[in-house]
């Protein structure tokens, strides 16, 4: 079975994707849309058309959104043996063109994976084996198709060889080694990140590597504009401290990377990834909005009390179970709360572990689960050190709260706070009375309701 028709349906759709990444605004992805209905033509096409992206973006895309490899595709990837097993008038039908094969798969580069039925008539030409399909603009297909048709109508002894790669499979290009000094290394990756801490909350930018430059690229009104040229050399050096920095999200290969500068008190978290196809890198930032108590506090004027409540419930338990339907309001009150002037040490930094991070808090350590290791975590501190924790459960955990209790927490942690997403109080007590663990681990339940702090009966 061909892969990536079936993935294509659950996921995101390109637009959504698309301003995401910062490709396009909302208005321009609107205008697409209007023109795809009037038109009759896909949305990528549209955007194409009223110029708000070009090709190679679409295509990559798409790519991503249904785990295809994304080639710029070159006569030097397509093995020529192959490719004259196939008469060339049906991969000009299906505008495709094989790559290589195994002994289990063959690879082909295709312009539409989304045709189902041209998906179906590639799988016919190999059955025995599995489809594995990559995408590439249909003018490279066809240019290919192109040069080797020509070649079909010469004889064989005058036929050129078009440096035929055999078995040629799609993988990121050897990084140069470096040939740069420390100083000269540690002077670009300082510069590197004072780049990266100049865009704004919610872009995105990216660095770019080809075979000939590296270079900084930003988000812009009508496209994207350059932040800043690199040597190629120090394209390694960025993408090693990137990978040994940056915290997976537990999201396919996206990871977060927490930055700051204390030359000018500046820091920063991005949502980040890689991208490789053909001899390209990309790798891609998106900034996470910053947490303010002062916005936060205009936006929730009754938290404050809530917050007050909070720390009185909190210095007399110690461990709370918190409901609320609300995650966000969770966390920011209790990032107000940790944060007060004396509330609460500012070493070691308190710990959110997160389901998502969506919002980033300056003065605390946030992980992800996947991130997360409490035995790990604990070996860094003396037992009179230990942090403040927020664990933010996921919806599958709650009804493991015993095992979350027991396993992650023990009786360490001098602070401990489990957020977890009921919709009601009463909800939540119905689901605590199947999940008793929690009273042994001296938890006391409480539910925000109307920023109030409910105190759950203990007598059920």
């Amino acid at each position: 079975m061909a892969k990536g028709a079936m993935k294509y349906k659950s996921k995101k759709r390109i637009g959504e994707l698309l301003i995401e990444r910062g490709f396009i605004t909302e208005k321009q992805l609107q205008q697409a849309l209007k023109v795809a209905k009037e038109r009759n033509i896909k949305i990528g096409e549209a955007l194409f058309s009223i110029g708000a992206l070009n090709r190679d973006c679409i295509y990559w895309m798409l790519g991503s959104q249904m785990d295809m490899n994304y080639l710029e595709l070159s006569p030097e990837m397509v093995d020529e043996e192959l490719m004259r097993e196939f008469p060339i008038q049906v991969l000009s039908d299906l505008v495709c063109v094989p790559l290589y094969e195994d002994k289990s798969e063959i690879h082909f580069a295709i312009a539409d994976p989304t045709n189902c039925e041209v998906v179906k008539r590639l799988q016919q030409l190999r059955p025995e084996k599995t489809l594995r399909l990559h995408l590439a603009l249909p003018e490279k297909i066809k240019d290919i198709l192109k040069l080797y048709g020509a070649e079909y109508y010469q004889p064989p002894e005058s036929r050129k060889i078009l440096h035929p790669q055999k078995k040629h499979q799609s993988q990121p290009t050897a990084i140069r080694t470096p040939h740069l000094t420390i100083a000269e290394q540690e002077s670009y990756w300082q510069n590197f990140v004072l780049n990266l801490l100049s865009v704004p909350s919610g872009k995105s930018c990216w660095c770019y590597k080809t075979p000939d430059a590296c270079e900084l690229v930003s988000q812009a009104d009508k496209g994207f504009e350059s932040i800043r040229h690199y040597p190629l050399e120090i394209y390694p050096i960025i993408y090693e401290r990137i990978t040994q920095m940056a915290t997976p999200s537990g999201d396919g290969g996206e990871a977060f990377l927490f930055l700051q500068d204390e030359s000018i008190d500046e820091r920063a978290a991005f949502l980040t990834g890689n991208i490789h196809f053909s001899n390209k890198h990309i790798i891609w930032f998106q900034r996470l909005p910053l947490f303010s108590e002062e916005e936060f506090l205009r936006s929730h004027p009754r938290a404050s009390d809530l917050i007050k409540e909070l720390r009185e419930t909190l210095d007399k338990h110690n461990r709370l179970l918190v409901g609320c339907e609300e995650s966000l309001y969770i966390k920011e009150c209790f990032y107000s709360l940790v944060t007060e002037e004396k509330a609460y040490s500012d070493f070691p930094p308190s710990v959110f572990v997160e389901r998502e991070i969506g919002v980033y808090f300056p003065k605390i350590a946030q992980l992800t689960h996947k991130a997360f290791n409490a035995l790990d975590y604990l070996r860094h501190f003396r037992e009179k050190d230990l942090p403040f924790i927020l664990y933010e459960a996921e919806p599958t955990q709650i009804a493991r709260i015993d095992t979350i209790i027991s396993t992650l927490f023990a009786e360490k942690w001098q602070y401990i706070v489990i957020s977890l997403p009921f919709a009601s109080m009463s909800e939540m007590q119905k689901s605590l009375m199947e999940y008793p663990g929690w009273r042994e681990g001296g938890f006391k339940s409480v539910f925000i309701q109307d920023n109030h702090l409910n105190v759950i009966r203990e007598e059920f």
